[in-house]
């Protein structure tokens, strides 16, 4: 029969060359294997090609018939194998392509398709199968689509898949499954050393594994496990999470804490003084072996290097793992030593990707308050103390917030220690400041840049200053910002550098981030608009790489404001909305008034006066409501100027308009002076010069402005003085004609005609 078969491709193959196709030889009968031999053993030329394909794992028992025959045509070169690589991320997207021609999915299908599959082509063409029938792919219209959220439609193994590794599985050896099941337990990676935790030799567990990676069967090499204590063996890693993930189901469930356990002590022993190294393995393996006094241990240890790395949400869940362990130890001093230790980490990762303002970070640092309390515990009570303050902050109620620093400066005042007054300071000098108590502000800030040392209390190397932004960056961004509103704007830029060079210095992600937005509302003041876009791409790149949820709320106001400066001003103001409205869902009213300011400046731009004076009227009342008075002066100055473009707008402007105009520059004017607040004061006697020049008081405008002018001693490269200036010089050119006009009417007619 073989015969024929052969005689009939022979006359196929005369008057056109033939491609002969075998798929699945792992399932063929000896019959086909026969026929595949005899084929490739022939020695007359024929215009004949045989492919075929078949599953290495499902070849390896010794009784399979194609085993020998492929090492036979291998030895002979009669045949090449040729392993099929897994796919890369882009052979994944071009294979959709190719099977679905004209399809509608979106880019990410394809990065979760090769997560999920690690690129392995089996698995890739089961899951794309499955889910068209399932209907989640489906075509729609002759194209296409998805069914529902690409990461639910990826998120399940198809029962295929889990039925043939099971069957693969239960083709190995008793030996081979026994080490296996071990290497399940102990991780996608593991060393072949944790045999012994299976009652298995190690040596003879590592032959085992080498032999299952030489096969390319479940395992593949993953290089040499050198362990502190001396031990060295094979380190194996599985294919697929899929084969870890079937074996460890084929392990009892009455036997998995065992394993775990014993897994667990092997490697606590193998890294003895560095346990540390693998703290979130360990905890993992001692939750499930259920000792979870040392889990709980080993999560904090995690939690901390993972904060340390500034791995702020990885930080987050190995500190919520290890206050549920917690609910397991009996009650002790230790017990609540460790959960007020976890509190404050979890309060700290929490504001990096919570931001300080939300719910969950107050309820963190509520609870430990009353940790503190309970325990007498005087030295985690600052920073707990610190993140309370920053919550109450964030959420403009600056009243807590200023009662917790005070409690900290009379903490200092009591104890000498200059960690504390360093907080305390920081935290008032930032109450003064939103209070618009500038001068107050900026005494606290420079005490506390003198007490600050980088070396000691930077968030890397003080447990107490871990939450949030390095408090030296903190004291110098609103150092640099009071100079700049007390009228030293050459001093305050000058603080400003200092404020980033030293967040940059630090490694510390959050405090660079923290000190670019700043220093971005810093130069939008100031009307630089390179510097604000530099510095908030700077600002997002560290948000978006560690999970930072404020900073790119509050910069896409900023950014609205450098689109509204490149003639972009109704995109401008629908991202500010957007920013803004982001903030309010979140519960920060912090600096919302100076949002608003500027909003109310770009409808100002777009000559929308309504919308602009509403923004105003809103930001005085969150104002008064929150105790934020530092852009008070700033808010009457918009409201004139918007007043003012009101009533050049109506088609019947009136004199009580322009006496409302004149009234809001005159309280901004009064606000400026009463908080010593000159760049403030410089702006409002501009605007009120302005009008007062378009008056026709132009003698009164120039003797208003020019006072102002002359107190300040530097910046004069700066927008706001350079405006003034131009401004002085047209009032005095215009004086000039009037006077020169004046003399020119008053001669006789004699000397006005001249000789």
């Amino acid at each position: 029969m073989l015969r024929e078969v052969v005689e009939a491709l022979d006359a196929l193959t005369v008057d056109a060359p033939l491609v002969l196709l075998l798929e699945d030889l792992h399932w063929s009968d000896s019959a086909t294997i026969d026929l595949l031999g005899m084929l490739a053993r022939r020695r007359e030329p024929a215009r004949l090609l045989v492919l075929g394909t078949y599953r290495p794992a499902d070849v390896t028992g010794a009784a399979h018939p194609l085993k020998p025959v492929k090492q036979e045509l291998q030895v002979h070169g009669h045949c090449e194998e040729m392993p099929l690589e897994f796919l890369s991320l882009s052979a994944v997207d071009q294979y959709l392509l190719e099977r679905f021609p004209g399809h509608r999915f979106p880019p990410e299908l394809a990065r979760v398709l090769h997560r999920t599959t690690d690129g392995n082509p089996l698995f890739l063409v089961n899951t794309i199968d499955y889910l068209v029938g399932q209907g989640q792919l489906r075509e729609v219209d002759g194209q296409w689509g998805v069914a529902g959220p690409v990461e639910d439609v990826a998120s399940r193994t198809p029962e295929t898949l889990w039925q043939m590794v099971e069957r693969q599985v239960e083709r190995l050896t008793a030996d081979e499954q026994a080490m296996l099941a071990v290497g399940s337990v102990a991780g996608a990676a593991f060393s072949a050393a944790v045999a012994v935790v299976g009652g298995i030799d190690p040596e003879e567990g590592e032959l085992r594994c080498e032999a299952l990676a030489r096969r390319g069967q479940f395992l593949r090499a993953a290089g040499i496990a050198e362990w502190p204590d001396g031990t060295v063996a094979g380190r194996y890693a599985f294919i697929h999470a899929l084969y870890q993930q079937v074996l460890y189901a084929h392990v009892s469930i009455g036997d998995r804490p065992g394993l775990h356990l014993r897994t667990g002590q092997r490697l606590e022993r193998g890294y003895a003084g560095r346990a540390g190294e693998i703290a979130g393995e360990l905890a993992m393996h001692f939750a499930h072996g259920r000792d979870f006094e040392r889990a709980a241990r080993y999560r904090r240890q995690a939690g901390e290097h993972a904060l340390r790395q500034h791995a702020y949400r990885e930080a987050a869940d190995h500190a919520t793992r290890a206050l549920d362990l917690l609910k397991a130890w009996p009650e002790s001093p230790e017990r609540t030593e460790q959960e007020l230790a976890l509190h404050v980490m979890l309060g700290a990762a929490l504001t990096a990707t919570h931001g300080y303002g939300a719910l969950e970070v107050a309820r963190t640092y509520a609870r430990a308050r009353e940790l503190c309390e309970h325990a007498g515990d005087t030295v985690r009570l600052l920073p707990v103390l610190l993140g309370l303050g920053r919550f109450h902050q964030g959420r403009g109620e600056l009243q807590i917030a200023r009662g917790l620093g005070t409690r900290l400066l009379a903490i200092a005042d009591t104890t000498h220690d200059p960690a504390v007054g360093l907080a305390a300071h920081n935290a008032l000098g930032i109450m003064a400041f939103y209070g618009g108590e500038f001068d107050a502000a900026l005494a606290h800030l420079e005490q506390g840049l003198e007490l600050y040392d980088p070396s000691e209390y930077s968030p890397n190397r003080s447990i107490a200053f871990r939450a949030g932004q390095d408090p030296g960056v903190s004291c110098a961004v609103y150092a640099a910002w009071t100079l700049q509103l007390l009228g030293q704007p050459a001093r305050a830029a000058a603080r400003m550098r200092e404020a980033l060079a030293l967040a940059r210095s630090l490694d510390h992600p959050f405090s660079v981030a923290y000190a670019c937005h700043f220093a971005a509302g810093f130069h939008l003041y100031r009307r630089q608009r390179e510097a604000v876009q530099e510095l908030e791409n700077e600002a997002l790149v560290y948000s978006t790489d560690h999970g930072f949820r404020l900073f790119p709320m509050m910069g896409a106001i900023h950014r609205g404001w450098v689109l509204s400066e490149q003639a972009r001003s109704e995109d401008g103001l629908a991202q500010m909305r957007e920013g803004l409205a982001a903030l309010r869902a979140i519960g920060i009213e912090l600096r919302r008034p100076v949002f608003l300011a500027l909003l109310a400046e770009g409808c100002e731009k777009i000559r929308q006066p309504g919308e602009g004076l509403s923004a105003v009227t809103e930001a005085l009342a969150v104002g008064a409501h929150t105790g934020q008075r530092h852009w008070d002066a700033e808010l009457h100055r918009l409201k004139g100027t918007l007043m003012r473009q009101a009533e050049l707008a109506s088609a019947v402007p009136g004199p009580a308009v322009a006496r409302d105009a004149e009234s809001s520059f005159l309280e901004a004017i009064e606000i400026a002076r009463r908080q010593r607040a000159k760049s403030f004061e410089l702006r409002a006697a501009t605007s009120l010069s302005r009008l007062r020049a378009d008056q026709g008081k132009r003698a009164e405008a120039r003797a208003l402005l020019s006072d102002i002018y002359g107190w300040f001693t530097e910046g004069f490269d700066t927008a706001d003085l350079r405006e003034a200036k131009l401004l002085l010089e047209e009032l005095e050119t215009r004086a000039g004609a009037s006077r020169a006009g004046q003399t020119t009417r008053s001669l006789p007619a004699a000397a006005k005609e001249g000789p």
